[in-house]
């Protein structure tokens, strides 16, 4: 399990760099309707905010206004911008469709409503991206083209309603935050073939708690790449985050912890899903499901319900119809209330399950399972084998299917009974029955193997 940061501690340096820069800033105020950010006569004083300037785009007066920055024309760098509106239902809006837009901090929605549609051009934030500042305000970006590089921080809902829609483009961040504050409500939608969303750390409901009808983080995704370092969802105690997968493909390279103290839903439908090691609910008061019904799902490790350091919370995995999930090393699922994993449909390849001893925590009624190297079905072996996870016996029924790669032994030390009752058992390799071992099959049950060895036990 990778190390959860300490954000506070990492970005205090920088939060300090970032106060100073925006006090040694003057401020220039948008004076104009809609209109063109280049033009001086739009801006009190006089002049296009240079890099020592706080450009401010703020109204009490509920009228809308779109500031546009242009394709052609010179590069812009003020030191900071904010986006805000109150009295109304409309939003302060900066337009990008162009050039290149370069500054250190970028506030949409401070007590009101701000937006950003960027359809072209590159903007660049060095410190702090915040989507919906305080409690009242609402923050929305629109990325459909173009690039967005957030340097340092990027807050989706900080304390706000904060909502980042993505059809296009690139947009690269650091520390990404969707659903800050324990009153942030951050939501985000990834869509679109080429659109790309990289990350080193994304979490998904940092300390947001979210309100009834939202989590405080969520993550919609049907197309495009999501790429991080770690996924964090459902981080501290009491925050919520979903993710749901409908196409597409999200790879976290290191880590995705679904619940680390917090509760999390991840449900896929389609797309891919490929990460290291995926932990839910790691933490002790950690909640996290992984539902996934198509797509599929890789990984080389997949902790419920805790690790090997620490006693976690309750962690479940769901494996429906249409779902393909490979695990190259093992599934540990730890006797805490409510984890499990349930594979009632889909495909399930893997080479060890240990469930503890405790047999019901992996229930299986229908769907494939892929033993992916030798399985010896003896309780005796002890609770940490895969032999574990049924107990004494296995009645493989019409709906199931068993196949092991390699050889299948039966018995040895404990008893064990296979029944074949209409589900498919494949063998690549030998089965091998030995003293307390008892097979079983029906005529009409599909067994290959390729050789049978008795040495003991009831045939």
């Amino acid at each position: 399990m990778m190390f959860k940061p300490n954000w506070l501690g990492l970005i205090a340096p920088f939060l300090i760099a970032c106060t100073a820069l925006s006090t040694s800033a003057a401020p220039k105020n948008w004076a104009a309707g809609d209109g063109n950010w280049a033009v001086d006569n739009n801006w009190s004083p006089v002049g296009v905010p240079q890099s020592t300037d706080d450009a401010n785009i703020v109204f009490t007066n509920g009228v809308a206004r779109t500031v546009t920055i242009d394709a052609t024309g010179p590069a812009q760098n003020p030191s900071s911008i904010t986006l805000d509106l109150t009295g109304g239902t409309g939003a302060s809006t900066l337009a990008i469709t162009g050039n290149t837009l370069s500054d250190n901090t970028v506030t949409i929605g401070d007590n009101g409503n701000g937006a950003v549609t960027q359809s072209g051009g590159t903007h660049t934030v060095g410190y702090n991206l915040i989507l919906s500042n305080q409690g009242t305000s609402v923050g929305t970006y629109t990325l459909s083209g173009g690039t967005l590089n957030s340097y340092y921080n990027e807050y989706v809902g900080s304390s706000g309603s904060g909502t980042f829609t993505q059809s296009g483009g690139t947009h690269s961040a650091n520390y990404f935050f969707v659903g800050y504050n324990a009153s942030g409500l951050g939501s985000y939608t990834l869509s679109g073939s080429s659109s790309l969303l990289q990350a080193t750390y994304e979490t998904i409901g940092q300390t947001a708690t979210g309100n009834g009808a939202q989590n405080g983080g969520s993550f919609t995704q049907t197309g495009g790449a999501n790429q991080m370092t770690d996924l964090f969802m459902g981080q501290d105690a009491l925050s919520s985050g979903s993710y749901s997968l409908g196409g597409g493909s999200l790879t976290a390279q290191l880590t995705e912890s679904i619940a680390n103290n917090g509760t999390a839903t991840f449900n896929q439908t389609n797309g891919t899903n490929s990460t290291q090691e995926l932990d839910l609910g790691f933490g002790p008061t950690g909640n996290g499901s992984y539902i996934i019904s198509g797509g599929g799902l890789q990984t080389s490790t997949i902790n419920l319900g805790g690790s090997p350091y620490q006693v976690g919370g309750k962690g479940s995995l769901t494996i429906n119809t249409n779902a393909l999930v490979n695990v190259f090393y093992s599934i540990n699922v730890y006797s805490t209330t409510g984890s499990g994993v349930v594979l009632q449909g889909g495909t399930l390849n893997v080479p060890n399950i240990n469930v503890h001893g405790v047999p019901g925590l992996f229930k299986w009624t229908s769907g494939t399972l892929n033993i992916t190297t030798d399985a010896v079905w003896d309780p005796a072996q002890g609770p940490n084998s895969t032999g574990a996870i049924f107990g004494s016996a296995l009645n493989l029924n019409t709906g199931r299917n068993l196949n092991v790669t390699g050889n299948e032994v039966i018995g040895g030390t404990g008893a064990f009974q296979l029944t074949l009752a209409g589900g498919t058992h494949t063998v690549t390799g030998d089965i091998i029955l030995k003293t307390g071992g008892i097979f079983s099959a029906s005529i009409s049950a599909p067994l290959n193997y390729t050789n049978f060895n008795q040495l003991g036990g009831i045939l």
